[in-house]
């Protein structure tokens, strides 16, 4: 587990972004936090560094949204947003399972906690905690160390 606090949304972007150049295709992202704890700027950053053309908002009404990704190894970010899933069986319908065994993008899940009994157990964790106005604190769980050295740097 490594925690960090991030003292600024343009912060939060920037890890995002820094980490993007450590992502693998296949791998799986949990982002778990209150509203307006960073989730969806971490994303865009995160997208920014893979090459993600468009803008990134939170997919809230539609729970999915794919983005083509300009970068070699990754061709897709998958975003699920589940904040407003009403149920569990409504993920049979959004194909989940078969985003999560994709082998060419990278899944990002915000709210994740509430589908966390359907996430492999590859899956990687980041948790979003408010401490003020401007500060988050994120806790990464099941990361690699050495994906996660450029954080020493911020």
């Amino acid at each position: 587990m490594t925690k960090l606090i991030s003292k600024s949304a343009s912060q939060t972007k920037k890890i995002g972004l820094k980490l993007a150049k450590k992502i693998r295709p296949g791998e799986i992202i949990a982002l778990i936090g209150d509203l307006g704890t960073g989730k969806t700027t971490f994303l865009q950053g995160l997208g920014r560094g893979l090459g993600v053309k468009n803008k990134i908002l939170s997919p809230s009404f539609l729970q999915l949204k794919p983005y083509p990704v300009k970068r070699s190894r990754v061709k897709y970010l998958f975003h699920f947003d589940f904040y407003r899933l009403a149920s569990l069986s409504q993920l049979a319908t959004r194909g989940l399972t078969e985003y999560l065994q994709a082998k060419n993008g990278v899944v990002v899940i915000e709210w994740a906690d509430r589908i966390k009994r359907w996430l492999p157990g590859r899956t990687k964790y980041i948790y979003f905690k408010f401490l003020d106005q401007d500060q988050r604190l994120l806790v990464f769980k099941k990361f690699k160390k050495e994906d996660l050295k450029f954080l020493s740097s911020l």
